[in-house]
């Protein structure tokens, strides 16, 4: 077996401008690629503990979380929501966490989902929390 040459992405030139977001735009949107839904994705980057919203409420659908990589800047807790509702009880991260909390991505199982109509949130306690999550919003 020939030995692996390690690749980096950041080695390779993209072009900026309006193709390159069309791409993306595809690529995150490939149906082929995702079980036939468009899947979302939201960058979390919160300045300090506190509650974040997702995604407002959309009437006659449902949020979904199908993945997500995060960490906590300190140790404390993350709670999930549907409107005020939690989904979650608090759970515990610690600071910094290495490697971060992950969710694989599988939108044919929903890891949670909001109520029809409600927005998906959650809150954070003891530090912010930074990373990226992955949903859908569908009926």
């Amino acid at each position: 077996m020939p030995n692996a040459l390690p690749v980096s992405i950041v080695a390779i030139p993209l072009p900026a401008g309006a193709a390159t977001e069309a791409t993306l735009a595809r690529v995150q949107t490939n149906t082929s690629l995702n079980a036939g839904k468009a899947v979302l994705r939201f960058v979390v980057n919160q300045g300090a503990a506190g509650n974040t919203v997702i995604a407002a409420a959309s009437p006659g659908n449902k949020h979904k979380v199908i993945g997500f990589m995060l960490t906590l800047s300190g140790n404390g807790t993350l709670t999930w929501f549907s409107d005020g509702v939690a989904m979650t009880g608090p759970l515990v991260i610690e600071a910094n966490q290495n490697p971060p909390v992950l969710l694989p991505p599988n939108p044919k199982a929903p890891l949670l989902e909001t109520t029809a109509g409600q927005s998906l949130n959650f809150t954070t306690t003891g530090g912010a929390l930074k990373g990226v999550i992955l949903y859908l919003t569908e009926p």
